[in-house]
């Protein structure tokens, strides 16, 4: 999850020529009531910091946070350059009234942009730009198109500033009506933010921080125009809801299939996804169990898989656990997306019967200090014994004492109170014995 910030005090200054964009109150951002993840807040009550869930990440380290409510449109960033401008693009459709330029919209530091005309929602023609916003902390305006010109620049949205370390931050609110022009709450909006740095040029402005991070979203560099092919958006309604995700509509990470199967003395593990948003990947916990019991112990990871962070089409996955032992196994999946927010899978089990062709017994590490695991390998099935002696033939414990079907197993022996020196190890299946030495050097 991503870290939360908080404002701090600025000073508040304005001319005739400049809206200063300095404010000593603090937002409150904690939109719809719902506090997950939220630090100093309660449910149905104003928090002072972004939800989890509100995390939009972006390209050279800039993150970017936005929610809604029925009267306002809330962003916020971290990272870039508070005296380099911020440029917001937006398209806002409603019902009764069209406003939306199908060309590119206005042009700041030699550098616009525009939506296409496809998309889901389908808007079919009405495509391009209704709203701009180009933020700095020396100045700020916006500008609205109604369907025919833009306005005249507007100095109203009065954002905030803070540097934390070396880390600077920016929230504003933008209320709905500025950006349809007086006609309230659209249905659908699309969003998407890219910093500049304020150079513009026959080759545009240097662009960096875009948000999406796609690749149909500004890379790095100089730009003139750029086409948003993905973008943030969604509905908006009364109670407030949280971003949903690129092109229009949610794309959560959609797991279609998840298998475990054992080939060998491996589990392979297989699983699919229909759709990604946000998928930094996949951490894979895993957990022994007993089969006569079926209770489980703890939950560990064992590995980690890169997901392929937004995509609409479909994504296989797999991994290998190459350190298994005769017993029954559960493994899950463990979804982290780009803000440290995560979800779990469901869980799948599978019977791990492993024969050896000859009785053995080995302990690692070796030399140990203070514990190490003895694995032992039976090839049939028979009352096993596994004992440890000092190198006088002292008895020193028992390990194990019980009937086992053939298969590789695992018990760990603890030489906290032991001296150093060499123990033997016996394993005794039948009349059939397997002596290995064990150094214990502290």
């Amino acid at each position: 999850m991503k870290k939360l910030f908080l404002l701090f005090s600025f000073l508040l200054y304005i001319s005739n020529l400049h809206a200063t964009t300095q404010n000593t109150a603090p937002r409150y951002l904690n939109i719809d009531g719902n506090v997950t993840g939220q630090k100093g807040a309660s449910n149905n009550t104003n928090g002072g910091s972004w939800e989890n869930n509100e995390v939009l990440p972006g390209k050279s380290g800039v993150t970017w946070y936005l929610s809604w409510d029925n009267t306002n449109l809330y962003v916020g960033r971290e990272g870039g350059n508070n005296g380099e401008p911020i440029l917001i693009y937006i398209q806002a459709d409603y019902s009764g009234a069209q406003y939306t330029d199908n060309f590119s919209g206005i042009s700041y530091d030699n550098t616009k942009g525009f939506f296409p005309t496809t998309g889901d929602p389908n808007w079919g023609t009405n495509g391009g730009v209704n709203f701009v916003a180009y933020i700095k902390s020396s100045y700020d305006e916006f500008r609205t198109y109604n369907g025919s010109s833009w306005s005249g620049a507007n100095t109203s949205l009065t954002p905030q500033f803070t540097v934390q370390g070396s880390t600077h931050n920016m929230e504003v609110s933008i209320p709905w009506n500025s950006m349809t022009s007086g006609n309230g709450t659209p249905n659908y909006f699309r969003i998407v933010f890219f910093h500049t740095n304020g150079s513009g040029g026959g080759s545009g402005s240097y662009v960096y921080g875009a948000s999406p991070n796609s690749s149909n979203t500004p890379n790095d560099g100089n730009q003139t125009t750029a086409t948003f092919r993905d973008w943030w958006g969604g509905y908006t309604v009364t109670g407030g809801v949280e971003p949903n995700s690129v092109t229009g509509g949610p794309l959560p990470v959609t797991l279609t299939s998840f298998n475990a199967f054992l080939i060998g003395d491996k589990v392979h593990l297989n699983w699919s996804t229909a759709t990604e948003t946000n998928n930094y990947g996949f951490e894979i916990e895993r957990v022994k169990g007993d089969p006569n019991t079926n209770k489980f112990a703890q939950w560990e990871k064992i590995g980690f898989v890169q997901g392929n962070g937004n995509s609409n089409s479909v994504k296989i996955y797999s991994f290998e656990d190459k350190n298994v032992l005769t017993g029954q196994y559960a493994y899950r999946l463990k979804q982290i997306n780009y803000d440290g927010s995560y979800e779990y899978s469901d869980v799948v089990k599978v019977d791990v019967k492993l024969k050896p062709s000859v009785m053995d017994v080995k302990n690692f590490p070796n030399p140990f200090n203070p514990t190490t695991k003895v694995r032992y390998e039976i090839p049939y099935d028979g009352l096993t014994l596994v004992k440890v002696y000092d190198i006088l033939g002292n008895e020193i414990t028992t390990l194990i004492n019980e009937y086992k079907d053939a298969g590789i197993y695992e018990a760990e022996l603890d030489g906290s109170k032991l001296s150093n020196g060499i123990y033997l190890i016996k394993l005794q299946v039948g009349n059939f014995t397997k002596v290995t030495k064990a150094i214990l050097m502290k």
